[in-house]
Protein backbone atom coordinates (compact mmCIF):
# COMPACT_ATOMS: atom_id res chain seq x y z
CA UNK A 1 0.00 0.00 0.00
CA UNK A 2 2.96 1.96 0.84
CA UNK A 3 4.39 1.83 -2.73
CA UNK A 4 1.36 2.65 -4.23
CA UNK A 5 0.71 5.67 -2.23
CA UNK A 6 3.43 6.97 -2.73
CA UNK A 7 3.30 6.24 -6.92
CA UNK A 8 0.11 8.07 -6.62
CA UNK A 9 1.96 11.63 -4.76
CA UNK A 10 4.59 11.33 -7.43
CA UNK A 11 1.76 10.64 -10.59
CA UNK A 12 -0.02 14.19 -9.23
CA UNK A 13 3.23 16.06 -9.26
CA UNK A 14 3.74 15.18 -12.41
CA UNK A 15 0.54 16.38 -13.58
CA UNK A 16 0.91 19.19 -11.74
CA UNK A 17 3.85 19.98 -13.39
CA UNK A 18 2.39 19.43 -17.01
CA UNK A 19 -0.44 21.18 -15.80
CA UNK A 20 2.26 24.45 -15.13
CA UNK A 21 3.59 23.83 -18.14
CA UNK A 22 0.76 23.70 -20.31
CA UNK A 23 -0.15 27.08 -18.50
CA UNK A 24 2.79 28.83 -19.02
CA UNK A 25 2.92 27.61 -22.67
CA UNK A 26 -0.42 29.31 -22.96
CA UNK A 27 0.91 32.67 -21.89
CA UNK A 28 3.56 32.38 -24.32
CA UNK A 29 1.58 31.58 -27.25
CA UNK A 30 2.19 33.80 -30.64
CA UNK A 31 1.82 34.20 -34.29
CA UNK A 32 2.86 37.52 -36.20
CA UNK A 33 0.33 38.48 -38.97
CA UNK A 34 1.15 40.11 -42.63
CA UNK A 35 -2.68 40.98 -44.15
CA UNK A 36 -3.45 42.40 -47.51
CA UNK A 37 -7.10 42.97 -48.57
CA UNK A 38 -7.57 42.59 -52.61
CA UNK A 39 -11.39 43.90 -54.05
CA UNK A 40 -11.48 43.62 -57.73
CA UNK A 41 -13.74 42.70 -60.77
CA UNK A 42 -14.58 42.40 -64.31
CA UNK A 43 -17.71 43.04 -66.59
CA UNK A 44 -18.58 42.41 -69.91
CA UNK A 45 -21.62 43.87 -71.43
CA UNK A 46 -23.31 42.92 -74.93
CA UNK A 47 -20.12 41.84 -76.18
CA UNK A 48 -17.73 44.63 -74.96
CA UNK A 49 -15.39 44.44 -72.09
CA UNK A 50 -14.75 46.86 -69.44
CA UNK A 51 -11.57 47.93 -68.17
CA UNK A 52 -11.16 45.47 -64.90
CA UNK A 53 -10.72 47.81 -61.57
CA UNK A 54 -8.94 46.68 -58.49
CA UNK A 55 -8.23 47.91 -55.08
CA UNK A 56 -5.07 46.76 -52.56
CA UNK A 57 -4.87 47.91 -49.18
CA UNK A 58 -4.13 46.39 -45.57
CA UNK A 59 -6.80 47.49 -44.00
CA UNK A 60 -9.84 48.23 -45.75
CA UNK A 61 -11.09 48.65 -49.64
CA UNK A 62 -14.63 49.14 -51.08
CA UNK A 63 -14.89 48.77 -55.18
CA UNK A 64 -17.95 50.30 -56.76
CA UNK A 65 -18.65 49.81 -60.88
CA UNK A 66 -21.80 50.22 -62.82
CA UNK A 67 -21.84 50.12 -66.38
CA UNK A 68 -24.21 49.60 -69.22
CA UNK A 69 -22.98 47.70 -73.15
CA UNK A 70 -23.71 48.71 -76.32
CA UNK A 71 -26.91 47.41 -76.77
CA UNK A 72 -28.50 48.41 -73.49
CA UNK A 73 -27.51 44.87 -70.69
CA UNK A 74 -26.22 46.74 -67.58
CA UNK A 75 -23.76 45.03 -64.84
CA UNK A 76 -23.12 46.27 -61.22
CA UNK A 77 -20.09 44.68 -58.64
CA UNK A 78 -19.56 45.97 -55.07
CA UNK A 79 -16.53 44.62 -53.47
CA UNK A 80 -15.79 45.16 -49.97
CA UNK A 81 -13.38 44.17 -46.98
CA UNK A 82 -13.19 46.42 -43.79
CA UNK A 83 -10.45 45.08 -40.77
CA UNK A 84 -11.69 46.99 -38.27
CA UNK A 85 -15.16 45.86 -38.34
CA UNK A 86 -14.62 42.55 -40.09
CA UNK A 87 -17.24 42.51 -42.87
CA UNK A 88 -16.61 41.16 -46.04
CA UNK A 89 -18.77 41.27 -49.16
CA UNK A 90 -18.96 40.20 -52.92
CA UNK A 91 -22.34 41.13 -55.15
CA UNK A 92 -22.84 41.11 -59.02
CA UNK A 93 -25.53 41.42 -60.77
CA UNK A 94 -26.55 42.33 -64.55
CA UNK A 95 -29.95 42.68 -66.55
CA UNK A 96 -30.63 42.51 -70.71
CA UNK A 97 -29.46 39.92 -72.98
CA UNK A 98 -25.86 39.69 -72.31
CA UNK A 99 -23.66 39.96 -69.06
CA UNK A 100 -20.50 38.98 -67.95
CA UNK A 101 -20.02 40.38 -64.35
CA UNK A 102 -17.58 38.86 -62.00
CA UNK A 103 -16.52 40.72 -58.70
CA UNK A 104 -14.33 39.05 -56.17
CA UNK A 105 -12.82 39.79 -52.58
CA UNK A 106 -9.80 38.14 -51.04
CA UNK A 107 -8.33 38.37 -47.36
CA UNK A 108 -4.39 37.41 -47.33
CA UNK A 109 -2.90 36.90 -44.59
CA UNK A 110 0.96 35.58 -43.93
CA UNK A 111 0.66 33.79 -40.45
CA UNK A 112 4.25 33.27 -38.78
CA UNK A 113 4.42 30.95 -35.73
CA UNK A 114 6.49 32.84 -33.36
CA UNK A 115 6.20 30.43 -30.34
CA UNK A 116 8.58 27.86 -29.18
CA UNK A 117 6.21 24.80 -29.82
CA UNK A 118 4.31 23.74 -33.07
CA UNK A 119 1.18 25.52 -32.80
CA UNK A 120 -2.48 24.13 -34.25
CA UNK A 121 -4.43 27.29 -36.02
CA UNK A 122 -8.07 27.27 -36.44
CA UNK A 123 -10.17 29.93 -38.36
CA UNK A 124 -13.95 31.34 -37.31
CA UNK A 125 -15.54 33.33 -39.62
CA UNK A 126 -18.76 34.46 -40.55
CA UNK A 127 -20.32 34.60 -43.71
CA UNK A 128 -23.00 37.77 -44.31
CA UNK A 129 -26.66 37.46 -45.38
CA UNK A 130 -26.88 37.21 -49.13
CA UNK A 131 -28.89 35.19 -52.15
CA UNK A 132 -28.11 33.81 -55.41
CA UNK A 133 -31.44 34.30 -57.59
CA UNK A 134 -32.23 34.45 -61.19
CA UNK A 135 -35.28 36.81 -62.20
CA UNK A 136 -37.76 36.30 -64.89
CA UNK A 137 -38.60 33.39 -67.44
CA UNK A 138 -36.27 33.11 -70.53
CA UNK A 139 -38.07 32.06 -73.64
CA UNK A 140 -34.86 31.93 -75.07
CA UNK A 141 -30.75 31.85 -73.56
CA UNK A 142 -29.76 31.26 -70.36
CA UNK A 143 -29.03 33.00 -67.13
CA UNK A 144 -26.71 31.95 -64.07
CA UNK A 145 -25.51 33.08 -60.57
CA UNK A 146 -22.98 32.10 -58.56
CA UNK A 147 -21.55 32.73 -54.91
CA UNK A 148 -18.47 31.01 -53.89
CA UNK A 149 -16.11 30.79 -50.68
CA UNK A 150 -12.48 29.31 -50.95
CA UNK A 151 -10.50 29.11 -48.15
CA UNK A 152 -6.88 27.80 -48.36
CA UNK A 153 -4.21 27.67 -45.69
CA UNK A 154 -0.68 27.07 -47.49
CA UNK A 155 -1.76 24.74 -50.64
CA UNK A 156 -4.29 23.36 -48.78
CA UNK A 157 -7.98 23.41 -49.20
CA UNK A 158 -9.35 24.12 -45.69
CA UNK A 159 -12.59 24.61 -46.24
CA UNK A 160 -15.11 25.94 -49.49
CA UNK A 161 -19.11 26.30 -50.35
CA UNK A 162 -20.84 27.03 -54.09
CA UNK A 163 -24.29 28.03 -54.46
CA UNK A 164 -25.20 28.25 -58.49
CA UNK A 165 -28.86 28.94 -60.22
CA UNK A 166 -29.04 27.97 -63.86
CA UNK A 167 -31.68 28.73 -65.74
CA UNK A 168 -33.26 28.43 -68.75
CA UNK A 169 -36.43 27.73 -71.14
CA UNK A 170 -37.31 24.32 -69.00
CA UNK A 171 -36.67 26.33 -65.66
CA UNK A 172 -34.23 26.82 -63.05
CA UNK A 173 -31.75 24.29 -61.66
CA UNK A 174 -30.20 25.09 -58.01
CA UNK A 175 -26.60 23.22 -56.83
CA UNK A 176 -25.17 23.86 -53.62
CA UNK A 177 -21.48 22.35 -53.05
CA UNK A 178 -19.17 22.60 -49.93
CA UNK A 179 -19.89 23.73 -45.90
CA UNK A 180 -23.63 24.84 -45.57
CA UNK A 181 -24.75 28.09 -45.84
CA UNK A 182 -28.05 26.87 -44.23
CA UNK A 183 -29.98 28.59 -46.72
CA UNK A 184 -34.07 28.50 -47.99
CA UNK A 185 -34.41 27.85 -51.65
CA UNK A 186 -37.33 29.15 -53.71
CA UNK A 187 -40.48 26.58 -54.62
CA UNK A 188 -38.74 26.74 -58.36
CA UNK A 189 -35.41 27.01 -57.64
CA UNK A 190 -34.52 29.96 -59.23
CA UNK A 191 -33.25 31.55 -55.43
CA UNK A 192 -31.47 30.51 -52.62
CA UNK A 193 -31.14 32.95 -50.10
CA UNK A 194 -29.13 32.83 -45.92
CA UNK A 195 -28.72 34.65 -42.90
CA UNK A 196 -25.17 35.37 -41.54
CA UNK A 197 -23.77 32.05 -40.33
CA UNK A 198 -20.24 31.38 -38.16
CA UNK A 199 -18.25 28.80 -39.38
CA UNK A 200 -15.16 27.27 -37.66
CA UNK A 201 -12.47 25.20 -39.80
CA UNK A 202 -9.09 23.72 -38.63
CA UNK A 203 -5.78 25.54 -40.82
CA UNK A 204 -3.69 23.35 -39.76
CA UNK A 205 -0.02 23.10 -37.52
CA UNK A 206 3.01 25.28 -38.33
CA UNK A 207 6.36 24.52 -36.45
CA UNK A 208 8.20 27.37 -34.58
CA UNK A 209 9.37 29.51 -37.07
CA UNK A 210 7.15 27.89 -39.92
CA UNK A 211 4.80 30.47 -41.84
CA UNK A 212 1.81 29.96 -44.16
CA UNK A 213 -0.20 32.23 -46.49
CA UNK A 214 -4.36 32.29 -45.21
CA UNK A 215 -5.87 32.52 -48.67
CA UNK A 216 -9.73 33.47 -48.45
CA UNK A 217 -11.77 34.26 -51.78
CA UNK A 218 -15.32 35.31 -51.74
CA UNK A 219 -16.33 35.53 -55.24
CA UNK A 220 -19.87 36.26 -57.33
CA UNK A 221 -20.65 36.00 -60.76
CA UNK A 222 -23.57 36.76 -62.89
CA UNK A 223 -24.05 35.67 -66.50
CA UNK A 224 -26.84 36.34 -69.13
CA UNK A 225 -26.23 34.38 -72.51
CA UNK A 226 -28.53 36.15 -75.46
CA UNK A 227 -31.00 35.73 -72.71
CA UNK A 228 -34.73 36.68 -73.80
CA UNK A 229 -37.57 36.79 -70.95
CA UNK A 230 -41.13 37.46 -71.57
CA UNK A 231 -41.99 37.80 -67.38
CA UNK A 232 -41.27 41.35 -66.05
CA UNK A 233 -40.53 42.12 -62.33
CA UNK A 234 -42.45 44.92 -61.13
CA UNK A 235 -41.95 48.27 -59.38
CA UNK A 236 -40.25 48.09 -56.34
CA UNK A 237 -38.62 45.46 -54.08
CA UNK A 238 -35.18 44.65 -53.37
CA UNK A 239 -34.72 42.81 -56.42
CA UNK A 240 -35.35 46.05 -58.58
CA UNK A 241 -33.52 48.21 -56.35
CA UNK A 242 -30.25 45.63 -56.69
CA UNK A 243 -29.90 46.05 -60.80
CA UNK A 244 -30.74 49.08 -61.79
CA UNK A 245 -32.51 51.36 -59.05
CA UNK A 246 -36.16 51.90 -58.36
CA UNK A 247 -38.99 50.48 -61.03
CA UNK A 248 -39.24 47.84 -62.99
CA UNK A 249 -37.97 46.25 -66.05
CA UNK A 250 -38.62 43.32 -68.80
CA UNK A 251 -35.42 42.12 -69.49
CA UNK A 252 -33.94 38.80 -67.83
CA UNK A 253 -31.77 39.79 -65.00
CA UNK A 254 -29.71 38.04 -61.93
CA UNK A 255 -28.10 38.32 -59.08
CA UNK A 256 -25.39 36.89 -56.58
CA UNK A 257 -24.39 38.30 -53.38
CA UNK A 258 -22.94 38.20 -49.48
CA UNK A 259 -23.48 41.30 -47.41
CA UNK A 260 -23.83 44.84 -49.50
CA UNK A 261 -24.27 47.80 -47.39
CA UNK A 262 -27.39 48.56 -49.89
CA UNK A 263 -29.24 45.93 -47.44
CA UNK A 264 -27.99 47.35 -45.01
CA UNK A 265 -26.17 44.64 -43.46
CA UNK A 266 -22.76 44.84 -41.51
CA UNK A 267 -22.27 41.68 -39.54
CA UNK A 268 -18.80 40.55 -39.35
CA UNK A 269 -16.42 38.02 -38.23
CA UNK A 270 -12.83 36.36 -38.73
CA UNK A 271 -10.68 35.38 -36.15
CA UNK A 272 -7.56 33.01 -36.39
CA UNK A 273 -6.64 31.02 -33.30
CA UNK A 274 -4.23 28.60 -32.03
CA UNK A 275 -3.55 25.98 -29.32
CA UNK A 276 0.22 24.54 -28.79
CA UNK A 277 0.69 20.99 -29.64
CA UNK A 278 1.54 18.64 -27.18
CA UNK A 279 5.45 17.39 -26.95
CA UNK A 280 5.81 14.04 -27.70
CA UNK A 281 7.82 12.98 -24.83
CA UNK A 282 5.27 14.97 -22.48
CA UNK A 283 2.18 12.60 -24.07
CA UNK A 284 4.70 9.68 -23.18
CA UNK A 285 5.27 10.85 -19.66
CA UNK A 286 1.81 11.01 -19.30
CA UNK A 287 0.70 8.09 -20.80
CA UNK A 288 3.41 5.79 -18.88
CA UNK A 289 2.23 7.83 -15.55
CA UNK A 290 -1.57 6.37 -16.23
CA UNK A 291 -0.76 3.12 -16.99
CA UNK A 292 1.35 3.17 -13.92
CA UNK A 293 -1.32 3.94 -12.05
CA UNK A 294 -3.96 1.27 -13.58
CA UNK A 295 -1.20 -1.29 -13.20
CA UNK A 296 -0.37 -0.48 -9.00
CA UNK A 297 -4.88 -0.22 -8.34
CA UNK A 298 -5.09 -3.77 -9.99
CA UNK A 299 -2.13 -5.25 -7.95
CA UNK A 300 -3.42 -3.51 -5.07
CA UNK A 301 -7.12 -4.85 -5.45
CA UNK A 302 -5.65 -8.33 -5.62
CA UNK A 303 -3.66 -7.85 -1.98
CA UNK A 304 -6.51 -5.81 -0.57
CA UNK A 305 -10.03 -6.08 -1.93
CA UNK A 306 -11.41 -4.84 0.95
CA UNK A 307 -9.51 -1.47 0.80
CA UNK A 308 -10.88 -0.26 -2.70
CA UNK A 309 -13.70 2.14 -0.73
CA UNK A 310 -11.07 4.47 -0.04
CA UNK A 311 -9.88 5.18 -3.90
Amino acid sequence: MRHSTIFSARLRSALLSATSVSALLALTLGHAQATTLTAQDSMTLDGQAFTPNMQTDPSSVDLFDSQTGPSGSSGFVHAYGDVPTLTFGARSSGSGSNWNVDSKFTFDQTITNTSSVAQSYSLQFTVDNGQVSNFGSPTSGSMSSTFSINLKFGSNLAASTDVEVDTDSSGSTLTLTGFNLGGTASADSSSYTWSPITETVALGTLDPGASADLNYVMESLAIGNNAACASSIGSGGFEALAVVGSGGFSSCNDIARSGDPVDGITTGGFAVTSTAVPEPASMALLGAGLAGLALARRRRTKREPEADAIW
